[in-house]
């Protein structure tokens, strides 16, 4: 792109073709901030619908990347002004920017406007509602798609297996499979993979196994699949023994491989396990990498070696929230309160903004009285922000202080110092009335070492009984029903024939539960 952005300053005459693919060359090549820059040197007048939908894509790209949905607003302005919300190409442009900007309703009222749409005009509202995790939205928008007719593709198949998976919707799953053979979309190795990690994350191994066994060929991608699918459903072993197979068929790991291996060492919080696959990720030059980092913290912590969580946290060459809570966490469940909170401390000097999963509240749910006020310090700073407010397990948290202090009390401590500590009875009674059901995904308040080969070696050896795990993993299955049963039949029926127009003569349907606003 420098070379483009040479040969275009150095152009005499440039015409808005010349500004067009420039737009288009700098946000597909990941610099939305220079796609916009070009975009605001044009006039007004100027602007054909190529460049509309070229700094769309920009504007797309800097929202992912934390920036603002205004920038969006305001090109979008200029679709509406230049009269080019007719142009199918803008139209799924400005629907797709809405998407990928979790702006929901804004994605729905410019897909409710289009005059005609495509496959690509749904598929993009089908990946925002995932996006924004609205499920059963996304399902239910597939029904009305059916319905008008339109048909999906490999993408539409992907995006409602990432919507059925949320959901932990087997039924769904196995549905949209026999769509995806329908459609011949089966050879595609991006929905195989697609289907394998869904049949995983659903606990149906068995299915996951034997479509896995079908593959005519199995890259990393697959094989990572199926080692963070066994590891998900707390099979630690069945992870190892798959990574070990994949070693076996000399395909080189990558770092999700890595973080599907240190899932299944915080399954089975087998310590020397999590120091060989973090050996590997040494070896392999994955260790630097931010997520596979933040695993190594949480995983040292869940297996008690918080020597080595804190020596990887520090070592670390950049932090995210998700890292700090980790380290949090780590120190909290292992009664290292003090540490937990200077953590918390250093976090917030350091101007990280939490995101409500760390576990400074909870940390001191056992701890001495003047601790106390920390966690509910934390919790009154979070019903203060209006963009962090607190969900049912930071109401467990304050609870579980409460219960903490309580056991103290009765065990001779100073009731009056506990009150003033903001965690009195009623105070704890409050908290207990808050909590309620979790909605959308849900929410929950070994051995010696035998084996040998590459894979083993890499690990320095692996858990007792991976090698029985090898050899019989696929007699018998899980035991999953090879048939949807009737029930499940009439249920995925269901999703299909419920929903109602937005609007007469419009091709959205459902989208009045989606956006009440329509």
């Amino acid at each position: 792109m420098d070379s483009a952005k040479a040969l275009f300053d150095e152009m005499p005459h440039r015409d808005v073709v010349a500004h067009s693919v420039l737009i288009s060359g700098c946000a597909l090549s990941g610099d939305p901030e220079s796609a916009v820059r070009v975009f605001r040197s044009i006039g007004s007048s100027d602007v054909d619908g190529l460049a509309m939908v070229g700094v769309l894509q920009a504007c797309a790209a800097a929202a992912a990347a934390g920036g603002s949905v205004g920038l969006g607003r305001m090109v979008h302005s200029h679709v509406v002004r230049r009269g080019f919300e007719a142009d199918l190409f803008v139209g799924n442009s400005v629907v797709d920017m809405y998407s990928k900007c979790r702006d929901v309703d804004s994605a729905v009222r410019a897909f409710g406007l289009m005059p005609g749409t495509n496959v690509v005009s749904w598929n993009s509202m089908l990946s925002g509602l995932v996006r924004s995790e609205m499920y059963s939205e996304a399902l239910e928008l597939f029904g009305s798609m059916s319905e008008v007719g339109v048909e999906g593709d490999e993408v539409t198949v992907v995006n409602l297996l990432q919507a059925s998976k949320k959901l932990g919707m087997g039924v769904w799953c196995k549905c949209i499979h026999s769509f995806a053979i329908r459609r011949s979309f089966e050879t595609n190795a991006f929905v195989l993979n697609s289907l394998l990690d869904a049949y995983a994350k659903c606990d149906l191994l068995g299915l996951a196994s034997r479509l896995f066994e079908r593959l005519d060929r199995r890259d990393v991608i697959s094989w990572s699949t199926m080692i963070a699918g066994f590891a998900h459903c707390g099979k630690p072993d069945e992870a190892v023994a798959f990574f070990l197979d994949m070693r076996l068929a000399n395909e080189t790991p990558n770092s999700v491989t890595v973080l599907g291996l240190l899932e299944a060492c915080t399954v089975s919080a087998e310590l020397k396990l999590s120091k060989g696959v973090h050996g590997l990720a040494i070896r392999n030059g994955f260790a630097d990498e931010l997520a596979v980092g933040t695993a190594l913290v949480d995983v040292y912590a869940k297996c008690g070696d918080l020597a080595s969580s804190t020596r990887v946290f520090g070592a670390m060459p950049e932090r995210n929230v998700m890292s700090w809570n980790a380290m949090i966490g780590g120190l909290g469940m292992n009664g290292r309160t003090r540490e937990a909170v200077d953590v918390l401390r250093e976090m917030e000097v350091r101007n990280v903004k939490p995101n409500g999963g760390h576990d400074a509240v909870g940390a001191v749910g056992v701890q001495p009285r003047r601790l106390v006020e920390e966690g509910l310090s934390c919790f009154r700073r979070m019903k203060e922000d209006p963009l962090l407010q607190p969900g049912l397990e930071h109401y467990c948290c304050v609870v579980d202080i409460g219960q903490g202090r309580g056991a103290r009390e009765r065990g001779g401590g100073d009731r009056g110092d506990a009150g003033r500590a903001g965690g009195g009875e009623g105070g704890v009674e409050r908290a207990a009335e808050r909590l309620q059901k979790p909605r959308g995904r849900g929410a929950g308040a070994g051995g010696g070492f035998a084996g040998s080969g590459a894979g083993a070696d890499e690990l320095g050896g692996v858990p007792a009984g991976v090698e029985h795990v090898r050899e019989g993993r696929t007699e018998g299955g899980d035991g999953e029903r090879e048939a949807v049963d009737e029930g499940e039949q009439a249920e995925a029926g269901e999703w299909l024939q419920r929903g109602a127009c937005t609007r007469e003569g419009s091709q959205v349907l459902f989208l009045g539960r989606i956006s009440p606003s329509l």
